[in-house]
């Protein structure tokens, strides 16, 4: 098996593709580290964290995070009233994560998440409130169905979303495009 060098990946991608990104790497990280010490976080939580630029974080300090987390860029991640987000270790994430809490979302560790992912345990109004005239839906109560649990090893592919009250097993792999409404046994593959 050959080894890629530095050499290689220069002659492919270029010196200063390969400097931006180590750049912006090490930027990333630093910032992240900067919202670590200043104490924005949950008390509890660990480092490293990682996660590119536009990044949105609500209500941090009911955001947990456990070592070696890392997010693409423009992350939204947002607790609403009693919310609480937790992550594992080792969890990555691609370009455009969204996740939001009123209730608990829970994310095993290992878990690997591509781009483009809605993970929302909570809707605007209760389901008899949905098609009322009366009150637009960014003015209704914010509802949970129940927690989201996502376990530990699974991956979830590009473009998937998760609903309230929905637990996914050990070691599944929700397909490009699922939207899981339902829970999901451990060593489940999960397609459209």
């Amino acid at each position: 098996m050959k080894m890629f060098t530095i050499v290689e990946a220069i002659k492919t991608d270029g010196i200063l593709n390969i400097l931006f990104r180590a750049i912006r790497s090490i930027l990333s990280r630093f910032i992240a580290w900067l919202l670590w010490v200043s104490g924005s976080f949950h008390s509890k939580s660990m480092r490293p964290i990682a996660f590119g630029k536009g990044f949105r974080f609500i209500n941090t300090k009911s955001i947990f995070f456990n070592e070696s987390v890392s997010f693409g860029i423009n992350a939204r991640i947002e607790s609403h009233n009693k919310g609480s987000i937790y992550f594992g270790k080792n969890t990555s994430f691609g370009d455009y994560l969204h996740i939001g809490s009123s209730n608990s979302v829970r994310i095993g560790n290992d878990v690997l998440g591509g781009s483009n992912i809605l993970i929302i345990d909570h809707s605007h109004g209760k389901s008899s409130d949905l098609f009322s005239e009366e009150q637009p839906p960014r003015l209704r109560e914010i509802n949970s169905a129940g927690p989201i649990i996502i376990g530990n090893n699974v991956w979830l592919c590009d473009g998937v979303y998760i609903l309230p009250n929905v637990t996914i097993g050990d070691g599944s792999v929700i397909g490009p495009g699922v939207i899981v409404r339902k829970n999901v046994e451990p060593y489940s593959l999960v397609l459209r």
